[in-house]
């Protein structure tokens, strides 16, 4: 762990911080925008317009000048929500960013917001119980269990993130081997030659090699998986999403394989009491668990790159980049979370 790192911590609109950084200032850009999803009716917010109403995170302005102070070939990782994530995506390559993948983090723990059965809103609103009783078991929507996290790179045209690095001194590029999934050394070689007629690719093994995972552990996906809050090391809880591949893996493939030992595994999608902190009765709603954002800064980063995330909420981003050696901004606009930054950054 690197202790030298630096943090700073900025009171302000997002927009008018980054308005005054020069070009090319930060290396990545790792940052958790308010979502827009409207989940809640409140159109304010302690005097502002509520944070789940805002709609800077659809705006290409904005990203375009993040993107003007971004190195060429520089990350960008942002998190947005299935309902509107869409529209984050359109903003960031009208902003002139390259799209790159998305990554989805599942989990199994999220919770409808105002849950509503057909049949009782039916009633309410006057329909016959008795045909509002056809719609029993209906609902207006599903258990909500990822998140989207978008991947996007500060490329030109047509350049090339080689191009970026090799001709403007720029960064960028995905650190695999610092997120590589560990494995055993299982021998998965099929018989030589067998392969089916639909298949895209035919590898030609001499019979009796063996096919073992690379000895630091597979490659990483687009998909990361995180146990329930209750999982232990004695097992998993019954909402646990790790739990539900591995026994659907097992029904479909018949192997008494574990199906999960493919994607990325973190310990649990609800971040920690300790890391949600509370300074003079004031928290905040939406805390990322350090493991996450452990894991990204892993991905996008190089220890003494510099990091903004403006929507910096309690600095869970800061906190992973410091663990990381990793210098960052954080730019806040609500003035009763900045306690809350420098309280988590105390620990």
């Amino acid at each position: 762990m690197s202790h030298a790192a630096t943090t700073t911590v900025i009171h302000g609109e997002a927009l008018d911080v980054i308005r005054g950084y020069p070009d090319d200032s930060f290396d990545a850009v790792i940052t958790d925008p308010p979502y827009g999803a409207r989940l809640t009716r409140n159109e304010t917010y302690r005097g502002q317009p509520h944070w789940d109403h805002q709609g800077v995170n659809f705006q290409a302005e904005f990203w375009a000048e993040v993107r003007r102070v971004t190195k060429p070939g520089g990350n960008l990782v942002a998190f947005g929500h299935p309902r509107t994530q869409h529209r984050q995506a359109v903003a960031v390559e009208d902003g002139g960013w390259r799209l790159v993948d998305q990554i989805a983090w599942v989990h199994g723990q999220g919770t409808v917001p105002r849950l509503r059965w057909m049949d009782t809103e039916l009633v309410r609103v006057g329909v016959d119980p008795a045909a509002a009783a056809e719609h029993a078991g209906w609902s207006h929507s599903v258990r909500p269990a990822l998140e989207l996290i978008l991947l996007a790179r500060n490329l030109g045209g047509t350049e090339t993130l080689v191009d970026a690095i090799a001709s403007r001194g720029g960064s960028g590029g995905f650190n695999l081997d610092a997120v590589r999934i560990p494995a055993g050394r299982e021998n998965r070689s099929r018989v030589p030659g067998r392969v089916g007629a639909t298949a895209m690719l035919a590898i030609d093994r001499p019979e009796g090699a063996a096919s073992v995972p690379h000895p630091e552990g597979r490659l990483p996906g687009n998909v990361v998986l995180e146990h329930a809050e209750y999982c232990t090391d004695d097992g998993c809880s019954a909402m646990c999403i790790v739990l539900a591949v591995d026994e659907q893996g097992c029904a479909t493939r018949g192997r008494g394989e574990a199906a999960s030992r493919f994607y990325p595994i973190l310990h649990h999608p609800k971040a920690a009491r300790a890391e949600r902190p509370i300074v003079d009765g004031v928290s905040h709603p939406t805390v990322k668990p350090r493991g996450v954002m452990d894991w990204l800064v892993a991905l996008a980063c190089r220890p003494g790159d510099t990091v903004p995330d403006m929507f910096a909420g309690t600095g869970t981003t800061l906190e992973a980049c410091r663990a990381a050696g990793v210098h960052s901004v954080g730019i806040e606009r609500e003035a009763n979370y900045i306690p809350l930054i420098h309280e988590r950054l105390k620990s």
